[in-house]
């Protein structure tokens, strides 16, 4: 994969950039389809080794892996600690391959970092200690959990279990419990999708039972992989244990679960059951009771324990602020456990665990915070060091917990998948209704703006009224009428309304009496969701057509989505029956519209209708069946009451009533909605007062219709009669609403159209979390068809194993389509599995992106698994909506993140850029300072004279609307203003602002700004005068019918461009209409998801002209931060001509007695970035020959880069620049088309000096048609010869130029490498903080470009599906001693139901209990696992012939003699090398003050140096003459500075000690 790594740049600024983080090069905005091959041919020398198989270093036993699998290149370059712990699984769990050689490193690493445990209690440096910031910021957000832990029930009972230990000397700061128990260590699994992580917890399972540990506590995300928990126990030969001692917590009852499960056997529970309660009782106090507390020492094991994710925690480590979006209730309960299971053996286990850093809070057990670490005060501290690295400092944490055999992370080879990005998909007909749908929304945003001002106005007046009646004072006439204008209380009583219809007025007055600013964040809410799912409707017709495309090349298909759009089928299918029941015979003419029910269910939320007056018969749609809060889009939430809508014919803005209506079921209890019966909210206020008198009138004897209520009163207005005119004028307008909505022709529900289209029910395997759907009948007598309602469980099925048993269909080859939301994507398996019928290569759709990377994760893992015949081809399909970059951008920036915190590399297999997203990673800091400077420059609305974007010009279609818009706000100033015209209108507005409307102010302030600026105030003058000749645009097209009318439309278009019509200008106007102005942009964290959020909200054509300007905005940021060294790149790997180690490395002890086997190293790196003429022609001639191969018709470069010109197109060649500043030579340039494809956003330059670089395609366009420095040399012979004399020129040091902005090809760093981790912070302290002192990780590998060839296994290679291990025959070996029958020998005997298992005769008793024995007496036997028995010597003699046979197969997979023939935990190494040399002082240079202080703690370099390292690059040197001191020795001088004066010993005196340590031990032997 291509890596991220910003080769040599050259100061004229015509570096190339590599796309950052890509390994696929996808346009953002065009069409591209070629997968990673595309770059991996144009650099095929800088790309890392990760198609080199992986297998473990230090384990040498075991079967292969069913699977390729590979490991990151930089925890590849970290070697795990060595093993020196023995299991005691049975040997044929090893000899049968039912556990892998990779899972039984997993395994084997985890144990042993159970045998440890986490530093106690240390002093804290000063320079440990986190800045003030951070410690105020921990105090706001412990003294913000006090009001939240008070109301949330589970936050209680977590901070009442954790009260025990005292502010400032907790158990955490001490690194024990209360008691001093220290904490165990704990392991992370972070192995891929796919990689049977599933069996690896079972392998935890049995190591722990074979050693006696019985009582253990599994915790995953569903209680469906409880089965698949018991089935991996039961294919480790735990068959009997899974039957017998697995419970799942669930379904226990809240009483102690010592009577039921008893002292032994797993609890499974999922993280939901967690966090249960009953009355008193809780799950999490259950399951610790039962656990034992301090003294319980089996597996705890996180599955998928990304669930816990979000933590917050206080200074003590203690989960704070319990029960908000900072902090779940589930994070909060993992943290407890923890806490009170100090022993417990914690195994973190998630491909996806750690997307965020902060979501690393509750792995308290890894050891990268707390006492002995670098990070003393806790996870704040250890955030805040992230933050200053970078997401380098990610990497070297994984590399350090690799190192310390605290990390697993492995992953499937992705390199036969391919990936497609398919973008700009979308219909002529869908993009219609998109961009009516955003007209519609803006009228709904401009009537949001005055149902916000009224909100205000209520919320006024009631604190005025409670002030009022709180004195007791005499409420005066005014106020007496308002309190009864705002009465909020239907007028009619209790006793004259339906249950069903006191529910609803009981909605409606919740809706009324919502705050303005919950109200504003409903409308956003919706409006993102609404336009997210046209993005995903907008897809479906290409899917469709893909699938059956890949169906007819024999493949299956898998499609992804997240949501299912359940909910709102369920309420339009409620309202068309007019039953609260399942709907099952109800029958529809079309497939209901998720997008136009969730429209019309929030208009109710947003415009509630005003208490209907007494005598008014309400609408149809006052009458609903059930009300309720929104809810996710998802249904795998729990099912709610939902708000009810009217059912209205297209078009007609008439209600029609449906017919044989029948009465709703009431609802008996309503303690729900008890609460909202208040004493005094609040309504719509009148926009018609006047200044006539007010009287309560008494209520009319009849009643009359809601459309009946007269506009006019006839006499004295009363408030009855206001209260039944805003009524029925509420009742028109939400009328029309919903008329505007059925008019758009949203499209069906996605699911629902696929589902029927792909052949129905019977050929698509649905795995979701919905219980109804809509299916396409067709009528037996009259051949009519009609979509009914119908439940997804098969008779004689239940819920619970529908999407089990549609898998099942799926594997099995009964249907061949399968479609997964956000339900399924965890813990289910499609992959071409070798064991299934199904073996048909998988084409996996991505519908729909989910909103997390973890989510992503998972959902792209059920497709490409372990023991699979094929690997998936991936496509993922992003709509011609520029906006949904917003969700592109959120789940690529979480990828990296998961790259680098779970693999130790951001670009690891797996993450956005290898899955195709990379390019729309823009969710950083990078894009939010692009986002600042384009909203500057549309502000000004005019370009920054020294900024390098050009905007493109507005289109002919754009400007018209735009004069349109323009003229009919400039005269309703100039009307406003009077005398002084348009520029008076905003002061008339200031003064009167009563008379104005919110959108007229707002309008009108918007264009006032504008207008002020020097292009907007030429472009009002123009306007202006043409307004008063008549000739404005809305008046030419009312009154001009002529064939001029064009002519001279199109004349005032050109005068205004030259008068100031710009895009930027424009801009101004379509970001107000989304409520995105200057002055609300949001604060910097937030401006880019709101950014990208209401974009969604233009039209289609507006949201590309945004989306297009924003992005090259983003690229100058990223070239700028590139060229000042402040662009994090993660890993930089260094690539060349040739990259060398110059030298041995310097080694330092800098941890003294801490921990004395850790050093530290300093290399000298050289690297020759370099190409010369022969290799630059043999990618000439490669390039060329592949496009006569590959020859596409010619297309032209999109030219809007250069203002909207169109040039030639961009050739594969040599180039010259000639100009006078290169005088020496001219340079030249090797310039590579990427596969012939005109749509491609790179192009590969090569030069003699800097080697191979990717540039954006419109930056050679622009050198070669519009600068015109590039010229085409058809002379192939002088291009080489120019190459050689640069190439020639060019062997001198980076430093320095051979001529003009040309440097060398020798780069030199210094690399610190090693154990850099628990020195980090003091590096950091020496070197500074910020600025170019500020380290860089690297990954140095002077093998690289090299072909290594992993060694061949038969099995490891075997593409067979019936390539299945086979056990060994084996016998006991000549080398195995048998045992005679005494005591000590060892023995292995069979326990039904859970394996073999070893032990040792213990004792005999000479009891003659068998008298027919010889000897007689009874041999006792104690097992690994705990258990005793008492045999005859005839049993005992088989149970040592067991044993041999055992110890001879796990000889024969690989295990070492000695460790098989042993039943202890640990087996040391025999032969124990130091690897860290002598110290270079003696002892008496050591204590010489006036020896050199670097000196104090290096030791010699023993061994080879590696061929590959990584760790942190020093700053390079400055480029001055004079004597300077070099800054790799002002590091290691003010490292020993500080370890002196801390008291940390130097390498002479731990030299020292470990050698009177040796001595006593020799002597002692």
């Amino acid at each position: 994969m291509l890596t991220s790594e910003t080769i040599a740049m050259e100061e004229d600024g015509t570096n190339a950039l590599l796309p950052r983080n890509s390994a696929i090069a996808i346009s953002f905005f065009y069409c591209t389809v070629n997968h990673a091959t595309e770059l991996e041919r144009a650099l095929p020398n800088i790309l890392q080794k990760k198609d080199e198989l992986y297998k473990p270093v230090k384990l040498q036993y075991g079967r292969p892996h069913p699977d390729p699998v590979v490991e990151n290149a930089t925890l590849a370059a970290v070697e795990p600690p060595d093993v020196t712990y023995n299991l005691a699984l049975p040997a044929g769990v090893i000899d049968e391959a039912r556990l892998s050689d990779l899972q039984l490193e997993a395994i084997v690493y985890g144990c042993q970092r159970h045998q440890t445990d986490l530093p106690k209690g240390a002093a804290i440096h000063k320079e440990h200690l986190p800045p003030s910031s951070t410690s105020t910021a921990t105090a706001s957000a412990t003294a913000t959990a006090t009001a939240t832990t008070a109301v949330n029930p589970t936050s209680s009972d977590i901070s009442s279990s954790s009260s025990g230990s005292k502010r400032g000397s907790s158990p955490e700061d001490s690194g024990t419990t209360d008691n001093g128990t220290p904490y165990r260590c704990g392991f992370l699994l972070g192995d891929g999708a796919g990689m049977g992580k599933g069996r690896t917890l079972a392998g935890f399972v049995l190591e722990n039972i074979a050693r006696g540990r019985t009582k253990h506590v599994w915790i995953s995300v569903s209680s469906d992989l409880y089965e698949d928990a018991k089935r991996d126990l039961a294919d480790l030969n735990l068959s009997h244990y899974a039957r017998e001692k697995c419970h799942l917590l669930g379904k226990m009852p809240y009483t102690s679960l010592q009577s039921s499960v008893g002292d032994n056997g797993l609890i499974f529970s999922t993280y939901r059951t967690l966090i249960g309660k009953s009355g008193k009782h809780s799950r999490l106090e259950q399951l610790i009771e039962w656990c034992g507390g301090e003294h319980f020492d089996g597996l705890l094991m996180l599955d998928e324990c990304h669930k816990a994710k979000n933590v917050q925690l206080d200074e003590n480590g203690k989960a704070t602020n319990v029960g908000s979006a900072d902090c779940s209730q589930t994070a909060a309960c993992i943290v407890e456990m923890q806490r009170r299971l100090p022993k417990a053996r914690v195994v973190y286990c998630s491909a996806t665990a750690v997307s965020e850093p902060q979501n690393l809070g509750f792995m308290s057990r890894l050891g990268l915070w707390g006492p002995g670490t670098e990070h003393p005060s806790g996870f704040a501290q250890f955030l805040e060091s992230l933050e200053r690295l970078g997401c380098g400092a990610l990497e070297l944490h994984a590399m350090h917990l690799k190192s310390k055999g605290a990390l697993m992370a492995r992953t499937l080879s992705y390199a036969a998948c391919e990936f497609a990005a398919v973008s700009n998909v979308g219909s002529d007909e869908l993009e219609k209704t998109y961009n009516k749908s955003s007209e519609l929304w803006g009228k709904m945003y401009v009537a949001l703006k005055i149902e916000l001002k009224n909100r205000k106005e209520r919320q006024k007046f009631k604190k005025d009224f409670e002030k009022a009646t709180k004195i007791g004072g005499f409420l005066d006439p005014e106020m007496a009428k308002m309190r009864d204008m705002y009465a909020d209380s239907d007028d009619e009583s209790e006793d004259e309304l339906t249950e069903a219809e006191r529910e609803a007025s009981a909605y409606r007055k919740k809706c009324r009496d919502r705050p303005p600013f919950v109200v504003n964040s409903v409308f956003w809410g919706a409006h993102q969701r609404f336009f997210r799912s046209l993005c995903i409707a907008n897809k479906v017709d290409l899917c469709i057509e893909s699938v059956k495309k890949s169906l007819e090349d024999g493949h299956c298909c898998v499609i992804g989505l997240q949501s299912t759009g359940e909910a709102r089928a369920k309420d339009a299918a409620k309202q068309a029956s007019n039953s609260d029941s399942d709907c099952d015979d109800l029958h529809l003419d079309q497939f209901i519209s998720a997008a136009e029910e969730g429209m019309l269910r929030i208009l109710m939320n947003l415009f509630p209708l005003p208490p209907k007056p007494k005598g008014v018969r309400p609408p149809d749609f006052l009458k609903p069946k059930c009300a309720s809060e929104e809810s996710s889009e998802s249904s795998d939430a729990p099912e709610e009451k939902r708000a009810p809508f009217v059912d209205l014919t297209n078009g007609n803005t008439e209600y029609v009533k449906k017919k044989n209506e029948t009465k709703p079921k009431e609802k008996k209890d309503l303690s729900s909605l008890s609460w909202l019966d208040t004493d005094m909210s609040f309504l719509d206020s009148s926009d018609d007062e006047s200044d006539g008198g007010y009287a309560i009138a008494t209520p009319p004897a009849k009643t009359i219709s809601w459309d009946e209520i007269p506009l006019t009163a006839n006499s004295n207005m009363s408030i009855l009669f206001i209260r039944r005119k805003k009524y029925r004028l509420a009742c028109e307008q939400l009328q029309g609403w919903y008329a505007a909505v059925k008019g758009l022709g949203c499209p069906p529900n996605p699911l629902d159209r696929l589902v029927n289209e792909l052949g129905g029910e019977d050929a698509v395997a649905e795995m979701t979390g919905r219980k109804i759907r809509m299916i396409r009948r067709v009528n037996a007598l009259t051949l009519k068809e009609s979509i009914v309602f119908e439940k997804r469980v098969n008779e004689g099925s239940s819920e619970e194993r529908v999407n089990i048993e549609e898998r099942q269909n799926f594997q099995a080859g009964r249907k061949l389509i399968a479609i997964l939301s956000e339900a399924a994507s965890t813990g289910v398996s499609l992959q071409a599995d070798k064991r299934a019928a199904n073996q048909r290569r998988r084409v996996h759709f991505t519908l729909e992106l989910p909103w997390s990377a973890d989510k992503a994760i998972q959902q792209l893992g059920r497709t490409h698994r372990s023991n699979q015949v094929s690997a998936p081809i991936y496509k993922f399909l992003i709509s011609n909506v520029g906006g949904e970059s917003r969700f592109a951008a959120a789940v690529s920036r979480r990828l990296q993140s998961l790259g680098a915190l779970t693999q130790g590399d951001r670009r690891a297999t797996g993450s956005a850029g290898a899955l195709g997203l990379g390019e729309y990673d823009i969710d950083n800091v990078h894009g939010r300072q692009a986002l600042l400077n384009m909203f500057s420059t549309i502000q000004n609305c005019e370009a920054d004279p020294e900024s390098i974007v050009e905007v493109p010009e507005l289109s002919s279609e754009e400007c018209e609307s735009a004069l349109e818009r323009i003229d009919g706000i400039l005269e309703q100033m100039i009307a406003i203003g009077g005398p002084e015209g348009w520029a008076g209108a905003k002061e008339v507005i200031r003064k009167e602002t009563d008379i104005f409307s919110p959108s007229e102010i707002s309008n009108i302030q918007l264009f006032d700004t504008i207008f002020r600026t020097p292009p907007g105030f030429k472009l009002a003058c123009l306007r202006e005068q043409v307004i008063k000749l008549g000739e404005s645009v809305v008046h030419l097209r009312q009154n001009d019918v002529s064939a001029d009318l064009h002519s001279t439309l199109d004349q005032q278009i050109s005068s205004a461009k030259q008068n100031g019509l710009t895009l930027q200008l424009v801009a101004n106007i379509w970001f107000h209409d989304v409520g995105l102005d200057s002055d609300n942009v949001g604060s910097e964290k937030s401006i880019m998801p709101k950014f990208l959020n209401r974009i969604l909200g233009m039209k289609i054509s507006h949201q590309k002209r945004i989306t297009d300007l924003f992005y090259a905005f983003f690229e100058g940021v990223v070239k700028d931060a590139k060229r000042s060294g402040k662009y994090d790149l993660g890993i930089k790997n260094y690539s060349g001509r040739e990259v060398k180690f110059e030298g041995i490395p310097r080694v330092f002890r800098f941890r003294g007695l801490e921990a004395p086997d850790e050093a530290l190293y300093l290399y000298k790196v050289k690297c020759d970035t370099g190409i010369d003429s022969k290799n630059a022609y043999e990618l000439y001639m490669d390039a060329k020959s592949e496009e006569e191969q590959h020859v596409m018709p010619d297309v032209e470069e999109d030219g809007w880069y250069v203002g909207g010109r169109r040039g030639g197109q961009i050739k594969t060649g040599f180039y010259i620049d000639q100009r006078r500043n290169f005088d020496v030579t001219p340079k030249v340039f090797l310039v590579i088309k990427q596969n012939n494809d005109a749509l491609s956003s790179s192009i590969l330059v090569v030069r003699p000096n800097l080697g191979k670089r990717l540039k954006k395609a419109y930056e050679i366009f622009n050198d070669i048609y519009t600068k015109r420095t590039l010229r085409p040399c058809n002379n192939i012979q002088q291009a080489l010869t120019i190459w050689d004399t640069e190439f020639k020129l060019a062997d001198i040091d980076s430093k320095k130029n051979y001529q003009f902005s040309c440097p060398g090809r020798h780069n030199e760093s210094m690399i610190l490498a090693g154990h850099v981790v628990p020195i980090l912070q003091k590096v950091l302290l020496v070197l500074g903080r910020t600025g170019k002192n500020m380290p860089k990780v690297v990954r140095v590998d002077i093998e690289q470009g090299k072909e290594v060839l992993p060694v061949a296994s038969p099995l490891r290679n075997c593409n067979s599906p019936d390539c299945i291990p086979e056990s060994l025959t084996v016998t006991p070996s000549s080398d195995v001693n048998t045992r005679d029958l005494v005591e000590g020998a060892l023995v292995a005997k069979t326990f039904p139901g859970n394996g073999i298992f070893c032990g040792v005769i213990h004792k005999y008793k000479d009891d003659d209990a068998y008298e027919d024995e010889d000897p007689s007496g009874t041999w006792q036997m104690r097992f690994t696992n705990g258990i005793r028995k008492k045999m005859c010597s005839t049993k005992a003699r088989e149970a040592i012939e067991l044993w041999e046979t055992e110890t001879a197969k796990l000889i024969a997979c690989g295990v070492q003699k000695r460790a098989a023939q042993s039943l202890e935990d640990s087996i040391p190494s025999k032969h124990i090398v130091n690897p860290i040399g002598k110290p270079v002082l003696s002892s008496e240079e050591d204590e010489n003050d006036l020896i050199e202080m670097d000196q104090r703690y290096e030791v010699s370099f023993r061994g080879e140096i590696p061929c590959c390292i990584v760790g942190l690059e020093l700053p390079p040197e400055p480029r001055h003459a004079g004597d300077y001191i070099p800054i790799s020795q002002k590091l290691v001088i003010g490292l020993t500075e500080k370890l002196l004066q801390q008291g940390v010993e130097s390498a002479r005196q731990v030299y020292n000690l470990e050698k009177i340590e040796s001595h006593k031990r020799s002597r002692l032997a």
